[in-house]
């Protein structure tokens, strides 16, 4: 089996609450080249702009005809999710938080590495870290 990779993938709040649900998320043809690095079995943290994450999930499927319409745009390049954890609550991206992720660690201004990007490569720790902050404090 291969080893799975991990992703930090964006959203706004309007389409997180259609990728919540239907357990979908799906990119355009101007960002093709991300839905071609992502594989059946890795995984994904939802990140949910501004400054939360809304959930885990696996990738379980992958298909490139089924259109999704995300802002008014359409979105045929679609992945297939699976719930693994989503908190009752987004998970506020708190210092604390930021600055135990890899790709945050020692930046400033944080948030600059996702701009203009729909995925960010993580590691492993980072989604455990993230899910184990998730679960704290009795959010299910």
């Amino acid at each position: 089996m291969i080893n799975p990779n991990y992703w930090l993938t964006l959203t706004n709040e309007k389409n997180w609450r259609i990728i919540k649900p239907q357990e979908v998320y799906a990119f355009n043809d101007a960002n093709k080249k991300n839905f071609d690095k992502i594989k059946i079995g890795d995984f994904i943290v939802m990140y949910v702009i501004r400054k939360k994450f809304g959930g885990l999930f696996k990738v379980i499927n992958k298909k490139m005809s089924e259109k999704i319409i995300f802002e008014g745009d359409v979105y045929n390049h679609q992945i297939k999710l699976k719930m693994e954890f989503i908190p009752e609550e987004c998970l506020n991206a708190s210092e604390k938080v930021v600055n135990n992720i890899s790709i945050f660690k020692d930046h400033v201004r944080w948030g600059t590495i996702l701009f203009g990007r729909a995925i960010k490569k993580i590691t492993k720790e980072d989604y455990e870290f993230l899910r184990n902050e998730m679960e704290k404090d009795g959010i299910k």
